[in-house]
Parts: structure tokens; sequence; C-alpha cells
């Protein structure tokens, strides 16, 4: 049967019950009055015909999904409807005071709960455990399962589904969902079934309650045609959208695989609604556009803005939400990282140090460099070095690596602090300590010992993580070229590479040198040799591989007239990710590559590809003469300074 079918069923049988009773009390009334008058008989009858017709009228016009909405007003009736109403305050004024979801399936199991009371009653479960810990939601979630209670109630929940209204239907749906009911249950697919028969009678609060469901369920033919349809409805709908919270709800929902057409709407609508964003409802706005993929700077622009003229009202985890989705959607704002640095820097007295790593993690993300923060955290890091565990140091050593920012100081106390851990390091954690140290030139005994003993390099060269053999041939390569000292006892291990190759001699010997990773930049070559063609000294050598580890774009070459020495000048064309966040400061890996490219007897140049890619030809020749011979003054001021002081004069 039908939700229709059986709510006119229930209607029909509550009707034929009351005038089962008035017929009663009207044959009552008829034997009563049959020694009165004639008179008094027909005033009587008359009384019996019309008044059943009208009260009958009047009690039963309206009707809701819960029972009868009576009108009329007789005393006996009034008297008849107060227990049930005080039952259910009653109910209800106990479900609120229900701490667990325990203590609410016993009170429904001693007071079974109506359709509508069954929805608070999840709400009130969800709500619950809500202001737990979390390993007390999870013994509570425990309980509640294992409660002899809950399968009924759920039961009870399938066979009520057609008697909610809209309001209660969603707020069930969600409590189920955050309670972790399977997505393939009964429960879940009715409710969700349900919400398909209704979802053109939902209003925008409804709709966006349904959102919330749909977003932590698991894809399925329900769950696909509900998106669907919201996203049909958002469309039709967003014109009159006029509240931020159910407009970005819509937004999460309509996922990252909406059309492009319709993302524009969404985007144009919420710059419609800019000036009523609250400061949550910018940082809501950060993360809804990463999550479903919408990439807009003047949007992104006016939350940023928000946010960095706030950030004192703007929690911690909520701070790390947006520059997490800062990330996702390549989005950097210069005013609101700096803003965050300076104020993350004033609350060293407040946060732990997880939430500083946290942060400098996120930020190290975004290539940023946080020298507010950085100074303020490694000021308290040396006071108190033992108050960071294994991972919070190996997380520090890393961020300071990544970012370059080499402060022997606290150097030196991270080290200390690590050497604590050798004997419980994983070979993985050595290497990934001595990897970042080498980055920042950096070679303690304690750890080099632990790393290079045969066994733990041995573990390491089997290892089938990619970055793991990565971090391994870059502290190879630094102890051949940067040559630290080691204990007597203690020798430099053969490279990888050769280790691999005379391992496998029936590989190809074409395997065995790496092509380079980088194919020559003919813009690059041929501007210099525009600007080498008249020099006879200068010889250059595109694409030149050192150590089998570096590519070098171009070699410039001098050979000196008096001496056998060479000068030797290695040009590298790099792109603005190798470089902090708005500055010229070099990231740890181009650190790395020049200090080495020094200790090789080279001279290293930096050409900005993209900068150097959108100049003519006629300004790359003119950008490299800078760049290379910065003494050396150019042709045409050269022709200048050969004139007549009156003739310079008069051309000024």
């Amino acid at each position: 049967m039908s939700g229709g079918a059986g709510v006119v069923v229930r209607r029909a049988l509550q009707v034929c019950r009351v005038l089962q009773k008035r017929a009663s009390v009207a044959a009552v009334a008829s034997s009563s009055s049959s020694s009165s008058s004639s008179s008094s008989r027909s005033h009587v009858q008359g009384q019996t015909l019309l008044t059943p017709r009208s009260s009958f009228y009047w009690s039963f016009r309206c009707f809701s999904d819960v029972g009868t909405i009576s009108k009329e007003s007789d005393s006996d009736k009034s008297a008849e409807r107060t227990p049930v109403l005080k039952a259910r305050a009653a109910f209800m004024e106990e479900l609120s005071s229900c701490t667990s979801p325990s203590d609410v399936l016993d009170l429904s199991c001693r007071v079974p709960p109506t359709f509508l009371q069954l929805s608070h009653c999840l709400s009130q479960i969800w709500n619950s455990t809500k202001k737990m810990s979390e390993e007390q939601r999870r013994l509570e979630l425990r309980l509640m399962w294992e409660h002899p209670e809950w399968e009924r109630l759920l039961q009870r929940a399938v066979g009520g589904v057609s008697y909610l209204p809209d309001t209660h239907l969603v707020f069930a749906l969600l409590s189920l969902v955050n309670l972790g009911v399977g997505p393939k249950t009964r429960v879940i697919q009715t409710y969700l079934r349900a919400a398909q028969e209704r979802i053109n009678e939902l209003d925008d609060k409804n709709l966006s309650i349904l959102s919330a469901c749909l977003e932590n369920l698991e894809e399925g033919a329900n769950v696909r045609a509900l998106k669907h349809g919201i996203r049909l409805l958002v469309e039709e709908r967003l014109p009159r959208i006029n509240n931020v919270v159910h407009l970005q709800t819509m937004m999460r929902i309509v996922g990252k695989d909406a059309p492009l057409k319709l993302k524009h709407k969404l985007e144009a609508k919420a710059l419609s609604l800019s000036h009523q964003f609250s400061l949550p409802n910018a940082q809501h706005m950060v993360s809804t556009m990463a999550t479903m993929g919408l990439t807009s700077k003047p949007l992104l622009s006016i939350c940023s803005h928000k946010i960095s003229e706030n950030l004192s009202g703007v929690p911690f985890n909520r701070l790390l939400t947006v520059l997490v989705s800062c990330r996702e959607l390549r989005f950097r704002d210069v005013q609101l990282l700096e803003a965050v640095s300076e104020y993350s820097a004033t609350m060293v007295q407040v946060w732990n140090n997880k939430q500083f790593l946290l942060l400098l993690s996120s930020l190290d993300a975004l290539s940023f460099f946080p020298s507010s923060l950085l100074d303020s955290f490694s000021d308290r890091v040396q006071s108190d070095p033992g108050a960071l565990t294994l991972k919070d140091l190996l997380c520090l050593v890393r961020v300071c690596s990544s970012l370059n920012y080499h402060q022997p100081s606290l150097v030196e106390r991270l080290v200390g602090a690590l050497e604590l851990y050798v004997l419980r390091m994983s070979p993985v954690q050595l290497l990934r300590a001595q990897h970042s140290l080498c980055l920042l030139g950096h070679f303690p005994q304690s750890l080099l010992v632990a790393l290079l003993q045969d066994s733990t390099l041995q573990r390491l060269r089997t290892h089938e993580s990619r970055s793991v053999q990565a971090q391994l041939n870059v502290v190879e390569l630094c102890l051949r070229l940067d040559r630290p000292t080691l204990p007597d006892h203690v020798s430099l291990p053969p490279s990888s590479s050769s280790s691999s190759s005379s391992s496998s001699s029936s590989s190809s010997s074409s395997s065995s040198s790496p092509p380079p990773p980088l194919s020559p930049r003919p813009h690059l070559s041929s501007a210099l040799r525009s600007l080498l063609q008249h020099r006879s000294d200068w010889s250059v050598k595109d694409g030149e591989l050192l150590e089998e580890h570096y590519y070098i774009d171009a070699v410039l070459t001098k050979r000196e007239s008096d001496s056998e020495k060479e000068q030797r000048r290695a040009v590298l064309c790099v792109p603005p990710s190798v470089f902090c966040f708005g500055t010229s400061r070099p990231r740890g890996t181009l650190a790395l590559k020049l200090r080495h490219l020094n200790i090789m007897g080279y001279l290293p140049l930096l050409v900005p590809e993209q900068k150097f890619v959108s100049l003519s030809d006629e300004a790359r020749v003119q950008f490299l003469r800078k760049l290379i011979f910065p003494n050396e003054q150019e042709p045409q001021l050269r022709l200048e300074l050969r004139k007549s002081p009156t003739q310079s004069t008069n051309t000024i």
C-alpha cells in the first residue's frame, strides 16, 4: 500500500469511529427524552438531526499527518486530549535530558515514540554524541548498535517514513547518516526514495539539509538520482536563493563533476551575495570552492581579504582548512599569508606544538616563507626541544629544509633532539632526517653512523618507494660532494647507480646513464649565441648533466689568456616554483643545487623561465648581458661616452 492510500484508509477509520460514537450518543439521548412533551420532543429531535452534521463538519474538516485537528471546543473533548498532550510533552522533556544514545533507547523502550517523536529521538542520539570525545563516542556508538531497542527503532523508522513531514524526513536522514548507518541498508534506501518522491516540494532549507546528507553518502543509484535532481533544482531556484549558507551547501553538493555553465552561474550568484558575507561565510566559501573545484579569483580575493582583516576571530581548525583549500585551488594571496604568519607569531604562548607544525606544513605546501612565525617558533623550540616528539622533529626539520630556513642554533638543537631517538628510528626515518639535514648542509655523525650501516642501506635500496630511492641518491650525492668528516670505521658507500649497474650487467648500456630530464631550450641557446658571437674567448654548450643528477641548461666557458684556468658559468632556466612565493629566496632543492655547483667550480646564473620566454629576441639578449656581464656597459652607453662633452650635453 502506498503512503497516500495508507493516509486515506487511516482517516476513514477515524471518521467511522467518531460516527459510531455519535450514533450511540444520539440513541441514548432519544431514549431519555421519550417521556417529554411533544413540543419538547420535536425540539430534541431537531437537535439530534442538526447538531451531529454541524459538529462533524467542524471537527473533521482539517487533518494532519499524525492525527485529526479538531476545532470543537467541548469540554469533554478537551479533557480527552489533555492527557495525550501532557504525555507527549513529558516524553519530549525527558528526551531533551538524555545525554547518550543508550538513554534515548531506554526511553523509547519504556514509552514507544510516535513517528514525529521518532525523528526527534534520532536527532537527539546524534546531538548527544557530538559533545563527546572521540574515544567516548566510539564506545557509545558500539553500545548503541548492541542495544536491543536500536533495531526496533530502525524498523519503526522504516514504517513511519511516509507520515513524516519534509523537515522531519531530512533531519532523520541526516542523523542516520551521521550515526554511521550503512548507505545500502533498508532504512537509508527507504528514506532516499522518499526524498526522491518529495524533492520538488522541499524548500531551500530542507534541500540544503538533504545536500549535507548526500555529501557523506557512498555513491549509489538513489544518491546519484538525488544529486542530479538537486542540480536541476539548484539551477531552477538559483535566482531566488538569498541565503549564503544555503547557497554554499548547494555548491558543495553540486560537486566537481558539475557542468561548467552551472559553476559559472553559482559563481555569479555568490558574487552577488558577497556583501552579505560574514567571517564564517568567507571561511566556508573558500572550502566550498575547493570542494566543487571552482577557482574564482574575484571570490577568493573577497574571502581572503575578509579573513586577513579578522584573523583573531578565526578558530585554528578553520584557518588550517582555509590554507589547505587555497593549496587545492592553487591560490596564494600575499596579504593573507603574511597576516597568518604575523598573527601566528603572536600565538606562541597559546597554541601547542602540533598546531604550529600543521600550520607550517600548510604554509610550506603553499611555498610561502613565514619569517615571523619561524622566528617565534624557533625561539620556543630552542627553549625546550625535548617537548617535540620524533614525528614533530621530522616534520620541523623537513619544513626548515624545504623553506631553506638555516638558523645554526636551531639546527643544532634539532640535531641534539634527534640523536636521542637514533636507536628507535626506522631506516626510512633515519633517511628522511638525514636528507633534510643534507639540504641544510649538516651531517651529524651519530645519524650518519646509523644510516650507513650495511643492513640499513640494504633495506633502503630494496625499498619500493620512489621517494625513498630519490632521497637516498641525494644523501649519497651530498656525501661525495660535501665530503663531511666521517668516523674512521665508517666508509663512504658506493652510489646507488653504480651498485645497481654492477649488479645488473646484463642490462643495456643506455639504461645505465639516465637521459637528461630537460631538453635544450632553443630561446636560451639562440640568445646566448647572439650575445657571444663577437667574443672569441667564450664558448657555450647546451645541456650538460653533472654527477648524473644536475642538469644544466647551458654552460659558458672562458679560457684565461695568461693561464690554463677556465671560468665556468652554469645558466639555469628556473620556474617560479623553486623560489619561496613572492621572494627570490631559493627553496631547499635549488639551494642544494647552487651549493653543489659552487663546489664543482661553477658560477650559477638563474634565468626566470616565465619572464624570459615573454621577452622579445632583442630583450632576451639584453637580459642575458646584464646577468652574465653585470659590469659591462651597454653598447649605446659606450657610444655616448665617446662623444665630446658638447655633443653629450646637446644630446641630453
